[in-house]
């Protein structure tokens, strides 16, 4: 059947708006690997705190890892599972890799626990209540002594974690094309979630006792990182 020209161009106007949607939607959800391909463990069995399911996502939360640190003789893959096997073996009550999202210094970006599930963690998470009681110490970490401190982990539920792989010692930031890739994955995850660039939050901000994601990639987040984020923010919006 051939096609008159009018309805040539019918059809043109009826696949170009997909075709636009699609893009946007390769841009909204920057290239994963998945765990498989990184060589992750699936879930481990077993009844966990730290392994529930979670609803609304209120904010993102910006981390570090915490166990060896980078050298040569070891890929990123390699620090990944050893990341994992330290969560799921030592720290066995959290059936999984506790992050949702790691980048490497590559600006690699692999896949950690489901988004549906909330992240793990030994530190106290404070609820949105707690939260706004709670005074403010000058490196953007909380006074512990502002607050009733809880029983761990509390209120992890409600956020999804991206962690930089650095391990110790944790205070230096990945290459800057790894920063700008991780700028961009933040800005997709506040779009798909319906948030907004101040939900971005460094998990000393939100919970208590600690000092991640280290000086460094605080202070990033808190400048050239935010300028970077809203930027994108706006460019997906």
């Amino acid at each position: 059947m051939l096609f008159k020209p009018f309805d040539i161009f019918k059809l043109i106007l009826i696949v170009m708006p997909l075709l636009s949607i699609n893009l946007l939607a390769d841009e909204l959800a920057p290239t994963v690997i998945s765990k498989t391909k990184w060589g992750g463990h699936g879930v481990k069995d077993g009844v966990s705190s730290q392994y529930k399911k979670q609803d609304k996502i209120r904010y993102i939360s910006i981390h570090h890892t915490d166990s060896r640190k980078k050298h040569p003789k070891y890929s990123e893959r390699q620090l990944l599972r050893f990341v994992q096997e330290y969560h799921q073996n030592s720290k066995n009550r959290f059936r999984d890799i506790a992050y949702h999202y790691i980048i490497g210094d590559s600006g690699n970006i692999y896949k950690g626990r489901d988004d549906s599930y909330a992240p793990a963690s030994f530190t106290y998470y404070l609820s949105e209540d707690e939260l706004s009681k709670a005074k403010k110490l000058s490196d953007g970490s909380i006074d512990y002594k502002s607050i009733h401190r809880g029983k761990v982990p509390g209120a992890t539920q409600g956020h999804i974690t991206v962690c930089f792989l650095v391990g110790k010692p944790h205070d230096e930031l990945l290459q800057k094309s790894a920063m700008i890739k991780a700028s961009k994955l933040i800005a997709s995850l506040l779009v798909k979630y319906d948030l907004k660039p101040k939900d971005v939050k460094g998990h000393r901000e939100i919970a208590v006792s600690t000092k991640c994601p280290g000086d460094k990639i605080y202070t990033w987040l808190k400048g050239e990182g935010k300028k970077l984020i809203e930027q994108e923010y706006d460019r997906l919006k």
